[in-house]
Protein backbone atom coordinates (compact mmCIF):
# COMPACT_ATOMS: atom_id res chain seq x y z
CA UNK A 1 0.00 0.00 0.00
CA UNK A 2 1.40 3.47 -0.49
CA UNK A 3 -0.02 6.71 0.97
CA UNK A 4 0.82 10.30 0.69
CA UNK A 5 1.47 13.15 2.87
CA UNK A 6 0.61 16.48 1.22
CA UNK A 7 2.39 19.42 2.69
CA UNK A 8 1.72 21.65 0.15
CA UNK A 9 4.53 24.36 0.87
CA UNK A 10 7.91 24.91 0.22
CA UNK A 11 10.01 23.59 2.72
CA UNK A 12 13.86 22.24 2.87
CA UNK A 13 15.25 18.47 3.25
CA UNK A 14 15.91 17.90 7.00
CA UNK A 15 12.06 19.56 7.57
CA UNK A 16 11.01 16.45 5.34
CA UNK A 17 13.24 13.81 6.73
CA UNK A 18 11.99 15.04 10.05
CA UNK A 19 9.09 15.04 9.20
CA UNK A 20 9.14 11.26 7.31
CA UNK A 21 11.26 10.08 10.28
CA UNK A 22 8.29 10.49 12.51
CA UNK A 23 5.52 9.23 10.41
CA UNK A 24 7.17 6.04 9.30
CA UNK A 25 7.08 5.10 13.39
CA UNK A 26 3.61 5.03 13.18
CA UNK A 27 2.98 3.12 10.06
CA UNK A 28 2.72 -0.81 9.65
CA UNK A 29 5.86 -2.32 7.54
CA UNK A 30 3.90 -2.44 4.25
CA UNK A 31 2.71 0.91 4.13
CA UNK A 32 4.99 2.97 1.75
CA UNK A 33 4.98 6.48 2.53
CA UNK A 34 5.98 9.94 0.27
CA UNK A 35 6.29 13.16 1.70
CA UNK A 36 4.83 15.90 -1.21
CA UNK A 37 5.83 19.12 -1.21
CA UNK A 38 5.64 22.41 -3.62
CA UNK A 39 9.40 24.64 -4.53
CA UNK A 40 6.75 26.92 -6.16
CA UNK A 41 4.23 26.90 -2.93
CA UNK A 42 3.97 29.38 0.05
CA UNK A 43 6.02 29.19 2.53
CA UNK A 44 3.12 28.31 5.15
CA UNK A 45 -0.60 28.54 5.37
CA UNK A 46 -1.67 31.26 7.17
CA UNK A 47 -2.82 33.00 4.74
CA UNK A 48 -6.77 32.59 3.23
CA UNK A 49 -4.41 33.40 -0.20
CA UNK A 50 -2.09 31.03 0.73
CA UNK A 51 -4.88 28.39 1.38
CA UNK A 52 -5.99 28.96 -2.26
CA UNK A 53 -2.23 29.01 -3.46
CA UNK A 54 -1.66 25.78 -1.97
CA UNK A 55 -4.77 23.95 -3.60
CA UNK A 56 -4.29 25.01 -6.87
CA UNK A 57 -0.74 23.40 -6.74
CA UNK A 58 -2.75 20.06 -5.68
CA UNK A 59 -5.06 20.24 -8.21
CA UNK A 60 -2.62 20.78 -10.65
CA UNK A 61 -1.18 17.29 -9.41
CA UNK A 62 -4.26 15.72 -9.13
CA UNK A 63 -2.65 13.26 -11.67
CA UNK A 64 0.48 12.06 -9.56
CA UNK A 65 -1.85 12.37 -5.92
CA UNK A 66 -4.13 9.77 -7.37
CA UNK A 67 -1.90 7.43 -7.63
CA UNK A 68 -1.72 6.59 -4.32
CA UNK A 69 -4.15 4.55 -2.14
CA UNK A 70 -5.06 7.49 0.37
CA UNK A 71 -3.62 10.93 1.26
CA UNK A 72 -3.58 12.97 3.87
CA UNK A 73 -3.46 17.22 3.77
CA UNK A 74 -0.68 18.37 6.13
CA UNK A 75 -2.35 21.75 7.04
CA UNK A 76 -4.45 22.24 9.74
CA UNK A 77 -6.82 24.63 7.53
CA UNK A 78 -7.51 21.16 5.62
CA UNK A 79 -6.97 23.02 2.70
CA UNK A 80 -8.29 21.39 -0.43
CA UNK A 81 -9.67 18.87 1.08
CA UNK A 82 -13.46 18.62 -0.46
CA UNK A 83 -12.11 19.76 -3.72
CA UNK A 84 -9.71 16.52 -4.00
CA UNK A 85 -12.56 14.58 -2.86
CA UNK A 86 -14.15 15.61 -5.98
CA UNK A 87 -11.44 15.56 -8.11
CA UNK A 88 -9.56 12.21 -7.19
CA UNK A 89 -10.73 8.47 -6.69
CA UNK A 90 -9.34 8.04 -3.50
CA UNK A 91 -9.68 8.20 0.15
CA UNK A 92 -8.73 11.94 0.68
CA UNK A 93 -8.27 13.40 4.32
CA UNK A 94 -6.80 16.46 6.50
CA UNK A 95 -4.80 16.42 10.03
CA UNK A 96 -7.77 18.46 11.63
CA UNK A 97 -10.81 16.08 10.79
CA UNK A 98 -8.52 13.41 11.46
CA UNK A 99 -7.32 14.62 14.65
CA UNK A 100 -10.89 15.35 15.97
CA UNK A 101 -12.25 11.94 14.41
CA UNK A 102 -9.48 10.16 16.92
CA UNK A 103 -9.96 12.26 19.89
CA UNK A 104 -13.48 11.16 19.62
CA UNK A 105 -12.58 7.67 20.75
CA UNK A 106 -10.63 9.30 23.37
CA UNK A 107 -12.33 11.44 25.28
CA UNK A 108 -15.80 13.85 25.51
CA UNK A 109 -14.16 17.40 25.42
CA UNK A 110 -10.80 18.63 23.30
CA UNK A 111 -8.87 21.29 24.02
CA UNK A 112 -7.27 22.60 20.74
CA UNK A 113 -3.20 24.36 20.72
CA UNK A 114 -3.82 26.94 17.94
CA UNK A 115 -0.67 29.36 16.57
CA UNK A 116 -2.72 32.38 16.75
CA UNK A 117 -6.20 33.65 16.45
CA UNK A 118 -5.27 34.82 12.76
CA UNK A 119 -6.14 30.74 12.25
CA UNK A 120 -9.72 30.27 14.92
CA UNK A 121 -12.28 31.60 12.84
CA UNK A 122 -11.32 29.23 9.82
CA UNK A 123 -10.62 26.06 11.73
CA UNK A 124 -14.09 26.91 13.68
CA UNK A 125 -16.44 26.55 10.47
CA UNK A 126 -14.33 23.30 9.62
CA UNK A 127 -15.48 21.96 13.10
CA UNK A 128 -18.76 23.70 12.17
CA UNK A 129 -18.48 21.03 9.44
CA UNK A 130 -17.28 18.11 11.56
CA UNK A 131 -20.49 18.63 13.66
CA UNK A 132 -17.68 18.86 16.48
CA UNK A 133 -17.92 22.54 17.22
CA UNK A 134 -19.69 21.78 20.87
CA UNK A 135 -17.06 19.57 22.11
CA UNK A 136 -13.75 21.95 21.18
CA UNK A 137 -12.33 24.66 23.45
CA UNK A 138 -9.69 26.84 22.05
CA UNK A 139 -5.78 28.11 23.12
CA UNK A 140 -4.10 30.10 21.45
CA UNK A 141 -0.38 30.65 21.86
CA UNK A 142 0.01 33.69 19.84
CA UNK A 143 2.96 32.73 17.74
CA UNK A 144 2.89 32.60 13.91
CA UNK A 145 3.96 29.35 12.02
CA UNK A 146 7.25 30.82 11.71
CA UNK A 147 8.23 31.73 15.16
CA UNK A 148 6.38 28.19 16.07
CA UNK A 149 9.10 26.44 13.88
CA UNK A 150 11.82 28.60 14.81
CA UNK A 151 11.10 28.86 18.99
CA UNK A 152 13.25 26.33 21.32
CA UNK A 153 11.21 23.37 22.36
CA UNK A 154 11.27 24.04 26.31
CA UNK A 155 9.92 27.74 25.42
CA UNK A 156 6.93 26.31 23.26
CA UNK A 157 6.62 23.51 25.89
CA UNK A 158 6.01 25.59 29.14
CA UNK A 159 3.24 28.12 26.91
CA UNK A 160 1.65 25.12 25.94
CA UNK A 161 1.57 23.29 29.59
CA UNK A 162 0.21 27.23 30.93
CA UNK A 163 -2.22 26.65 28.20
CA UNK A 164 -3.23 22.42 28.39
CA UNK A 165 -3.58 23.18 32.21
CA UNK A 166 -6.43 26.45 31.95
CA UNK A 167 -8.14 24.27 29.01
CA UNK A 168 -8.09 21.51 31.41
CA UNK A 169 -9.30 23.24 34.67
CA UNK A 170 -11.73 25.86 33.00
CA UNK A 171 -13.15 24.03 30.14
CA UNK A 172 -13.05 20.29 31.62
CA UNK A 173 -11.06 19.14 28.14
CA UNK A 174 -10.00 15.35 28.53
CA UNK A 175 -8.29 15.33 25.10
CA UNK A 176 -5.43 17.81 23.82
CA UNK A 177 -4.79 18.25 19.82
CA UNK A 178 -2.03 20.19 18.28
CA UNK A 179 -3.28 22.81 16.11
CA UNK A 180 -0.50 22.55 13.93
CA UNK A 181 2.23 20.40 12.47
CA UNK A 182 4.49 22.43 13.89
CA UNK A 183 3.62 21.86 17.49
CA UNK A 184 4.66 18.03 16.27
CA UNK A 185 6.98 16.44 18.94
CA UNK A 186 5.27 18.36 22.14
CA UNK A 187 2.57 15.64 22.20
CA UNK A 188 4.69 12.71 24.56
CA UNK A 189 5.61 15.59 27.05
CA UNK A 190 2.32 16.90 27.60
CA UNK A 191 0.94 13.23 27.96
CA UNK A 192 3.40 12.67 30.20
CA UNK A 193 3.18 15.96 32.47
CA UNK A 194 -0.58 15.75 32.81
CA UNK A 195 -1.19 11.84 31.80
CA UNK A 196 -3.94 12.83 29.24
CA UNK A 197 -4.07 11.79 25.41
CA UNK A 198 -2.49 14.11 23.46
CA UNK A 199 -3.28 13.51 19.71
CA UNK A 200 -0.34 14.65 17.23
CA UNK A 201 -2.45 16.08 14.32
CA UNK A 202 0.70 14.92 11.36
CA UNK A 203 0.59 11.15 12.76
CA UNK A 204 -3.47 10.82 12.91
CA UNK A 205 -3.61 12.03 9.35
CA UNK A 206 -1.17 9.83 7.79
CA UNK A 207 -2.62 6.98 10.56
CA UNK A 208 -6.51 7.48 9.12
CA UNK A 209 -5.05 7.89 5.74
CA UNK A 210 -2.79 4.44 5.93
CA UNK A 211 -6.68 2.88 7.35
CA UNK A 212 -8.40 4.98 4.76
CA UNK A 213 -6.11 2.79 1.81
CA UNK A 214 -5.97 -0.15 3.61
CA UNK A 215 -10.07 -0.33 3.63
CA UNK A 216 -9.81 0.85 -0.13
CA UNK A 217 -7.60 -2.22 -0.58
CA UNK A 218 -9.41 -5.03 0.93
CA UNK A 219 -13.26 -3.46 0.92
CA UNK A 220 -12.87 -1.33 -1.82
CA UNK A 221 -14.49 1.81 0.09
CA UNK A 222 -13.71 5.06 -1.05
CA UNK A 223 -15.38 8.64 -1.46
CA UNK A 224 -18.42 8.48 -2.58
CA UNK A 225 -19.43 10.24 -6.08
CA UNK A 226 -23.20 10.34 -5.47
CA UNK A 227 -24.10 13.64 -4.59
CA UNK A 228 -21.75 16.19 -2.69
CA UNK A 229 -18.56 14.44 -4.79
CA UNK A 230 -20.42 13.91 -7.57
CA UNK A 231 -18.05 14.92 -10.82
CA UNK A 232 -20.00 13.65 -13.80
CA UNK A 233 -20.06 16.92 -15.74
CA UNK A 234 -16.41 18.36 -14.24
CA UNK A 235 -14.13 16.56 -16.91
Amino acid sequence: MKIAHVLPVNTNENRIKNIKDELIKHLNPGTKLDIITYDNGPNDLEYFYYDHWATNLMIKDKNKLNSYDAISIACFYDPGVRVLRELLDIPVTGISQASVLFAQLYGHKYGILIGRDKSLSKMQDNMKLYGMEDRINWKSLDMTVKELQNNNDSNLLEVAKKLTEETIKEDKSEVIILGCGALSGLEIKLANIFQIPVINPIVAGAKLAETLGSLKLSAELTTSKLFDYENDYLK
